[in-house]
């Protein structure tokens, strides 16, 4: 990355940061005893990041999985996602979360995605935790419902079997020491990244919610490869 453009990227981070004191108690006073040393790290923290970008470019370009980097300045959808992602980059510390949006960047390219559906999975991965993607993870390997005769078939003229508790799986899989799982859980199906493929039968449902997701989605699959490691 030009060093042209990582000074305007840090100068603006650290105008940022000064903005923020200027509406603490004291004002001006304040960022003017403060700034230095807020500038300072705001600018090795943004130059850690996009160093972090710039040996991954490298690498992958060193792959051919990349172009050169004039071809990804010069592609506008490239450049959106980047820009997206370096900003969410600064809104977290999560050394998972700073690889998954690098990833998505480059995956944007390699993999030809629409800007459209790059953008969206950009803001669900600031909006979403490591936790989210390891519940997709688990979820992932987990075969969709078929039929019901299949999913549930008749023993001695009773139907056997129960719906799947996708959630007790995951909750098995990764823990919820923090109390986090449900959460999550529940922001992935909203999103529609978690759905549910077998159909409500009540008499069978163990799981305490008949319309709890027992599945991963298409569009949370297509998610999982736009965060996974391209390398």
């Amino acid at each position: 990355m030009k060093e042209s453009k990582k000074d305007a990227i840090e100068f603006a981070a650290a105008q940022t940061a000064a903005a923020v004191l200027e509406l603490l108690p004291g004002g001006s006073l304040l960022s003017r005893a403060l700034i230095a040393p807020i500038e300072f790290a705001e600018r090795q923290r943004t130059t850690v990041i996009l160093d972090a970008f710039a040996a991954d470019i490298a690498e992958l370009q060193s792959q051919s999985r990349l172009p050169d980097i004039d071809s990804l300045a010069s592609s506008d959808r490239f450049m959106a996602v980047l820009n997206s992602a370096f900003l969410a980059s600064k809104a977290t510390a999560d050394p998972d979360k700073l690889r998954r949006l690098r990833n998505a960047v480059f995956n944007t390219q390699i993999d030809d995605v629409q800007a459209i559906r790059a953008e969206l999975f950009v803001r669900l991965l600031d909006r979403y935790s490591e936790l989210h993607v390891r519940i997709l993870e688990v979820a992932a390997p987990l075969p969709t419902f078929v039929s019901k005769e299949e999913s549930f078939p008749f023993v001695n003229g009773k139907q056997s079997g129960v719906m799947r508790d996708l959630f007790g799986i995951v909750q098995r899989a990764v823990g919820d020491p923090l109390g986090l799982l449900m959460p999550a859980f529940n922001d992935l199906r909203n999103d529609g990244l978690l759905v549910r493929t077998q159909p409500v039968t009540y008499g069978l449902n163990d799981t305490g919610d008949p319309t709890r997701p027992d599945s991963i989605s298409k569009l949370g699959r297509a998610f999982l490869l736009f965060v996974r490691d391209p390398s």
